[in-house]
């Protein structure tokens, strides 16, 4: 018996320590969560590039309170896209600088879902422009 009980401590703290590194992830995600909320800033946002719900998507379109911008060429947005969306190709940062010059104001950016880069290298450029509050919606066009 004595046996089994001395394996019981360490078996309880082996748990607790891969669950904890089970959870790390998320508990990132919660900070990140938090700093694009503004509690912690909009400048840590952008800095780790805060990603956006579809719910949070849909209460900025409603809102109006932020332009959201589709980095796809031309032609994909053509063919479809989110109503309500600005199409300025990834290419042209510059375009999307004249057209919102207030670095604080809020930027949604969005293409074609989870696997496209398009909307990391955008929003590392507006960031390293001095963009403070740049989202972005990940999923994309396909949801």
């Amino acid at each position: 018996m004595s046996c089994r009980r001395r394996w019981v401590l360490p078996l309880i703290l082996l748990c607790a320590l891969c669950l904890f590194v089970a959870v790390l992830p998320f508990g990132h995600s919660a900070w990140a969560q938090t700093a694009k909320d503004g509690r912690l800033g909009a400048s840590v946002a952008a800095r780790f590039g805060a990603e956006i719900s579809t719910e949070e998507l849909r209460e900025i379109l409603t809102a109006g309170s932020a332009p959201v911008l589709d980095v796809r060429s031309e032609k994909e947005y053509s063919i479809a896209h989110i109503p309500g969306s600005i199409n300025i190709y990834e290419k042209e940062t510059d375009a999307i600088m004249r057209r919102f010059p207030d670095k604080l104001a809020r930027i949604v950016i969005y293409c074609n879902g989870p696997y496209c880069h398009k909307v990391k290298r955008v929003g590392e450029q507006l960031v390293a422009k001095g963009y403070t509050d740049v989202l972005r919606y990940q999923l994309g066009m396909p949801v």
